[in-house]
């Protein structure tokens, strides 16, 4: 990232927060592909991130560090990801608790802060404009908090079908709340922290 670029971005510039949320989105999404093998989770995670960047964005001191704190916070919640699934992290040995609990308390702090109620209000106003079936599928997501191997035996189909479904849904429902007037920064800060990208 450039000097210039970085110090806008401290200033909450909204529309260079969008040029980079452009920018590194795809970066982080394949970083993180790469340790969970799962796109929901690659989606989840590559989000969450993005999160990070905008309410960290005045701790960045310089365009590398930025980008260290980028990766480092993505690497933890990916790890993160994996011991819920009780799965081997790679390379997790190397990881400092301490950094990780620092890393982790602007997520915490912003979660104290909002409510889950006024998040689901959001979200709803995307799904009540959807087909029936997608409508269906992310209330069990989102108002359920089931998880795809959880909704998968719930609706007696794969779960290859579900994360497809789901994939497929949750775009609708972004575009749907964009339609609204939701604009990209918007949908980040407010809706993240409850995995809708």
């Amino acid at each position: 990232m450039d000097p210039f670029k970085l110090k806008l971005l401290q200033a909450g510039n909204k529309r260079i927060y969008e040029e980079v949320y452009n920018d590194w989105y795809k970066r982080v999404y394949r970083f993180c592909y790469k340790r969970l093998g799962n796109e929901l989770d690659a989606e989840d995670v590559t989000a969450a991130t993005m999160l990070f960047i905008w309410i960290n964005r005045k701790k960045f001191t310089t365009p590398e560090h930025f980008e260290n704190y980028v990766y480092l916070f993505a690497r933890h919640r990916c790890i993160d990801v994996l011991k819920k699934k009780k799965e081997p992290a790679r390379g997790s040995r190397d990881l400092n608790e301490a950094e990780h609990q620092i890393d982790s308390e602007c997520v915490r702090k912003w979660n104290r802060t909002t409510t889950a109620t006024s998040v689901l209000g959001i979200i709803d106003i995307g799904i009540n404009k959807l087909e029936p079936d997608d409508k269906a599928l992310l209330e069990l997501y989102y108002h359920e908090r089931l998880k795809p191997a959880a909704i998968a035996m719930r609706l007696n189909t794969p779960i290859g079908t579900i994360y497809d479904r789901l994939r497929r849904a949750k775009d609708k429902l972004r575009i749907a709340l964009q339609e609204e007037g939701f604009t990209i920064s918007n949908l980040i800060i407010l809706i993240t922290l409850i995995n809708i990208f």
